[in-house]
């Protein structure tokens, strides 16, 4: 017979049970049931990857609320720690501030997300075999991360804001160092190793500016801008407000980087100096090739006519006479003398 510590070791395990998705490996196994509240917040944070923050926006409700209800779910062994963000703030989406009159040189932040990595695994035993028949995909610090034979696709949820697409790769690039090292020791696997080239790069990510002009144009017609790429035909730039952030990003799964410079520049350059449009520029030249051709036709009349008069000019010119000789004193004529 079980006695009263017996029981309460007994919940234990039971609560054991439900937390043991924190291991971040398996799936599955009885679940305690959730409020409205804890699933809608759920859903917010590991399908939509909102913040803390922005959910309590959302919902209208104070931060304090939304963190008691994330509580919960840890309690209840549906959330870890890594679901809200690690301590490194630059690698979780943070609110970004509207554009506001006043602020026209500041520009909004980049923010680089939809990375996606595939990882040939140089090294692994039982363990591994293990981990992929206790649950071949889980959830670590918000990445999706799928187990394979010899290789493990990782698809990134985290958001990288930046001041320009550079910093925002940086910053990627730093925090998936330290994500792999963490894999690596997780699933006891060799990932690592100097000279090594098993990492690959799938999606570059997409490159999102937040609070665009591009986007608020096209709500103004009420329309959407697709672009795709000529060569092999995959979408490389859309307005889009999935977010809530009014962005236009650039999302070719490998010029994204590059079409982000570009794109920016030019926009910028139209925010800023209000060049001339396509348009304008056509209109222009057509007037001046016009202009360019009645000059053409003046001049060819005004050659005709300083031509007849240098012809006038030189007919007004005396003709110069031809000198006579004179008589000789004998009456004979004289040689011209030379002398």
């Amino acid at each position: 017979m079980l006695n009263q510590s017996d029981g309460n070791e007994s919940s234990d395990a039971t609560n054991a049970t439900f937390l043991q998705p924190k291991k971040g490996l398996i799936f599955g196994g009885p679940r305690p049931s959730l409020t409205l509240a804890e699933k809608d917040v759920l859903r917010l944070l590991t399908i939509e990857f909102l913040s803390p923050i922005q959910i309590a926006y959302i919902r209208k409700c104070s931060h304090q609320a939304v963190y008691k209800v994330i509580r919960h779910l840890r309690k209840k062994g549906f959330l870890t720690n890594a679901n809200t963000g690690v301590a490194n703030e630059e690698c979780s989406l943070q609110p970004m501030q509207p554009f506001t009159t006043g602020q026209e040189n500041k520009e909004s932040p980049i923010r680089l997300h939809g990375q996606e990595w595939n990882i040939r695994i140089l090294y692994k035993d039982e363990r591994y075999v293990l981990s992929r028949k206790r649950g071949d995909t889980f959830k670590l610090d918000d990445n999706t991360v799928r187990l394979h034979e010899d290789t493990i696709e990782v698809y990134s949820g985290k958001s990288f804001a930046a001041k320009d697409e550079h910093e925002a790769e940086r910053k990627s690039l730093e925090y998936w160092y330290a994500f792999f090292i963490r894999l690596e020791n997780q699933l006891k696997v060799t990932i690592f190793k100097e000279r090594a080239q098993n990492f690959r790069m799938v999606k570059v990510g997409h490159y999102a500016r937040a609070n665009s002009d591009v986007y608020k144009s096209t709500v103004e017609h009420e329309g959407k801008i697709k672009v795709y790429c000529p060569i092999d035909g995959k979408l490389a730039f859309v307005t889009d407000d999935s977010f809530g952030l009014g962005e236009d990003e650039t999302l070719h799964p490998k010029t994204a980087k590059i079409d982000r410079g570009n794109i920016d520049k030019h926009i910028n350059d139209w925010r800023l100096n209000n060049p001339l449009t396509n348009t304008e520029i056509t209109q222009m030249i057509k007037h001046l090739a016009a202009e360019n051709a009645l000059t053409a036709e003046n001049l060819k009349e005004t050659s005709a006519g300083l031509l007849s008069l240098a012809e006038f000019m030189k007919s007004q010119i005396p003709q110069k006479r031809e000198p006579q000789p004179g008589p000789s004193i004998s009456g004979r004529h004289n040689d011209d003398y030379i002398g």
